[in-house]
């Protein structure tokens, strides 16, 4: 006989433990040498969320760190530093100076003279 069904049962039920103990996906796996496949689809067949500081972001929690970023692009903030206080991408901080027409500074050492600045449009 094949005892597999039994240890995918034994090591489903491992898996939901962690899972309701707030382990992440990346945890599990280490610890039970398992795929990450398995993991999810315990995840999704016993219903157990997501911890509460792991799911996305809602749109509007967006809309509030972009506005932030834009705030922070026309102080001259650096793409690291914004990313490092609002965890917002370096592609979306780029779209959004597009988007608000906020100019690039220049690096510290460089010979190219800083782009005329101007005051930052309002908000919406």
């Amino acid at each position: 006989m094949n005892n597999l069904p039994d240890e995918r049962e034994q090591r489903d039920e491992q898996i939901a433990e962690l899972l309701q103990d707030g382990m992440t996906v990346e945890e599990i796996k280490r610890r039970l040498q398992t795929s990450y496949r398995a993991v999810v689809r315990v995840r999704a067949q016993r219903g157990i969320a997501v911890p509460v500081g792991r799911t996305r972001r809602s749109r509007d929690e967006l809309d509030g760190l972009e506005e932030q970023a834009v705030t922070m692009l026309w102080a001259g903030v650096t793409q690291r530093e914004i990313y490092a206080k609002l965890r917002v991408s370096p592609i979306t901080q780029t779209r959004l100076r597009k988007e608000h027409r906020i100019p690039v500074q220049t690096r510290k050492g460089r010979k190219t003279p800083p782009a005329d600045e101007g005051d930052p449009p309002a908000l919406k």
